[in-house]
């Protein structure tokens, strides 16, 4: 399943401990992005709330955004939700590819040994250097250039069934959960097994 994955950046700063997973919550409904608690085993998940379709720009000529689970099927989950990850297992790198490949975010050029596979993807997190062969930069594995194919983030919010490039928010939902969680938000796309 893919998903558009809204995060607090930068990515090297942990979630704020006294955030209220509540008011994360509470925000998102009180904006119109989030609806009621969906029936099921992650309480974390969520219907896409009346403003849903106002707080994402979708691109393309005509979108298919499927809002709510077919009546034929109730527990077929192929509708777009929001599902949040508090980051209960750290920081997890979360991809849309199986090797995706990493830009250098200095001189915009692809080296040629920076996919994840050939990074490690236990390097990602940790406090290495990584040099550009191709301008020399110094770049921590953490600001390293995904092109929105790929992230690092614990605390995160999915909307899920959101194809690759489909959407993306606008800017003033980034702006609010900005405003509520005292950190800038980015988004990435990335495929998930669950």
């Amino acid at each position: 399943m893919y998903c558009l994955v809204l995060h607090p950046a930068p990515v090297h700063r942990a979630p704020d401990p006294a955030l209220d997973p509540a008011l994360l919550v509470n925000t998102m409904t009180t904006i119109g992005l989030a609806g009621p608690s969906l029936p099921g085993p992650d309480p974390h998940c969520y219907a896409a709330g009346a403003h849903f379709l106002e707080l994402l720009t979708f691109l393309g000529c005509s979108p298919a955004v499927t809002l709510e689970p077919s009546a034929d099927a109730p527990s077929d989950q192929a509708f777009c939700y929001l599902r949040i990850k508090w980051g209960e297992h750290g920081m997890e790198f979360l991809k849309l590819r199986d090797d995706p490949m990493a830009r250098c975010p200095a001189c915009r050029k692809t080296p040629a040994n920076w996919q994840a596979s050939a990074l490690g993807t236990d390097s990602l997190t940790r406090a290495v250097t990584l040099s550009c062969p191709h301008c020399a930069a110094q770049i921590a594995p953490l600001d390293l250039d995904w092109r929105r194919e790929a992230g690092l983030c614990s605390l995160r919010v999915e909307v899920v069934n959101i194809h690759p490039h489909e959407a993306v928010p606008v800017e003033r939902l980034l702006a609010r959960l900005a405003e509520v969680t005292g950190s800038a938000w980015d988004y990435f796309y990335c495929r998930t097994n669950d």
